[in-house]
Parts: C-alpha cells; structure tokens; sequence
C-alpha cells in the first residue's frame, strides 16, 4: 500500500519528481505519503476491528462501539475522520458475506511465525467454509482452514498472495495469554482468501498461493539481504604491497 501511493504520489508530482531527481528520495517519499487522504487508512483500520470484533463476540453494537472509542482516541490528531455509516456499512456486508458464504472463523487476530525462515505476522484471520458448496468452488477437495485477509480497497492487487502464504505457511503460533508457543497446523497452504468489502457488497476472491511461496521465500531473502547481510559483503579497500596505500 505504501509502495503504490509513494509511486503514484510522485509520478503526479512535478516538485516531488523534483526532490527524487536531486537524491532526496526520503522527502520525496514522505510527501507522497503526506498527501495521502488520511480516511483510506483510516477506513479499513476501522472496518478490520469492527470485523475483528463481531467475530469475537458476535456482536453488532459491540463492534460499532469499539470503532467510537477508537475515533475519540484518533480524532485529536487529526482533522477528519471515518464516516461511522461507512464503517458500519462495511460490517453489514461482512455480517452477510459470513452468512451466504458459510465463514467461520477459527483464528482471530493471531500472532503465527516460521521456525525455520524466522519470520512473523498477525493474520487477519483463519476460517472454515461450512457450506459445501462454497467450499468446492473455493478448493474443491480441501477441508482445512483457510487464511482470510479483509481489505477495503478499490481492487485486489496480486502481492496479496504473498501475504497470505507467509501466514498459511506458518508453523507455530504464540498466544499471548501465556506467552507461549505451539505448533500450528491445520492451515490449508495452497488457496487464501481475500474478502473484498465494500459499502454495498462483498466479494470473494480466493488467490492461489502455490506459486507465491517461492517467491515470498526469495523476497524474504532480498529483504534480509537489504536489512544487515549486504554491509559485510564489501570489506576495506586493498592495500598496495609496496607503498601499503590503497589501490
């Protein structure tokens, strides 16, 4: 989400292509970022715990009365704020989609790593299709769980793979009741789900992950390789044999 607004923001941007041009990336990415509306964010941090919520408890009003606290605690920092009608307009497409879908969630809002790649992420949540039906349209075959990942966006951009093989490939999760970790298993690592929410709908679309894991598995590797492996690959300069200054 940020890469694609940074990348839009400058491209409309004479001043900020400016700035990017002169090797001030950083002002130019952060002036990008700064003319982002501040509702889209806002929009689908609100739709995720008004979700997260009702899954918890079952619970309409409850959900809605979380986002209020949330919109008094962000409200001083900002000068506008999601529309409440939106948001629980959203939660009311979620509420059916639950329904016509057969969605039952399993996991909520859990913390899961990998023992060997080492890494970690909360998903959004892990469900069961409870409708026959719908399940062999969105796996035909499969009986396990399924990473679900809610988004509000306009459109479903294909990365969303590679967010949500990382967390169906994962091996352990850690409660935090307990501080504690067990083995996680049960996650089905080929097929997620993306439940597109909107004022008026919700779609579901399942991305097939089997070819994402290689590639979230190389990008993993590019991102250790950008964070710390690349400042020890170039070491001092030679030293001349004969005058022991650089080459």
């Amino acid at each position: 989400w940020k890469a694609k607004n940074i990348a839009k923001g400058v491209a409309a941007d004479p001043h900020l292509q400016k700035l990017a041009l002169e090797g001030k990336e950083w002002a130019a990415q952060q002036g990008a970022l700064d003319a982002v509306p501040s509702d889209k964010a806002d929009l689908g941090t609100a739709v995720h715990l008004a979700t997260e919520i009702y899954d918890r408890f079952g619970c309409r009003d409850e959900a809605m009365f979380a986002v209020e606290e949330l919109r008094w605690e962000w409200t001083p920092k900002r000068r506008e704020w999601v529309s409440l009608d939106s948001v629980a307009a959203h939660l009311d497409q979620w509420i059916l989609a639950r329904r016509r879908f057969g969605i039952v969630p399993v996991l909520i809002e859990a913390t899961v790593c990998h023992a060997t790649a080492e890494y970690a992420g909360t998903m959004d949540r892990a469900v069961e299709i409870d409708l026959p039906n719908v399940a062999e349209v969105i796996h035909p075959g499969c009986r396990l769980a399924h990473v679900l990942d809610v988004k509000t966006g306009a459109k479903v951009w294909p990365d969303v793979a590679l967010q949500i093989v990382g967390y169906a490939r994962a091996t352990h999760r850690w409660n935090a009741a307990t501080d504690t970790v067990a083995p996680l298993d049960g996650l089905c690592p080929d097929v997620g789900i993306v439940a597109a929410l909107h004022e008026d709908a919700c779609k579901a679309h399942p991305p097939d992950l089997r070819d994402a894991w290689p590639t979230f598995s190389a990008a993993l590797l590019a991102w250790r390789w950008q964070n710390g492996l690349s400042a020890h690959v170039v070491g001092d300069p030679l030293l001349n044999p004969g005058s022991l200054a650089p080459w």
